[in-house]
């Protein structure tokens, strides 16, 4: 046996790029901020930007203004970027 058999990095799980994209459990955004029959579209859409480097809010908040098409005002899409944003950092930290 060899020294990179016993490496234990060599007994890790293989890097899962969807496990790193995973949008944290219940993660949902405030009923207050969007209608219910966009939340899902938009806080996927959003989340991929993310995941993806995106991290200025100002460009999730457009981003969601696109997604909703028009069904979101810019008030609540610097909230919700500045929500989904949170919630990445804290995913990254845990």
């Amino acid at each position: 046996m060899s020294a990179y058999d016993a490496h234990p990095a060599t007994d890790a799980a293989p890097w899962d790029p969807e496990a790193d994209a995973a949008q944290p459990s219940g993660l949902r955004i405030p009923e207050t901020l969007i209608p219910a029959e966009l939340e899902q579209i938009i806080r996927d859409g959003a989340w991929a930007e993310i995941v993806a480097g995106e991290t200025d809010e100002l460009e999730i908040a457009a981003e969601v203004m696109l997604l909703s098409d028009g069904g979101v005002e810019l008030d609540a899409a610097e909230r919700i970027a500045a929500f989904l944003l949170d919630a990445r950092r804290k995913q990254t930290r845990a």
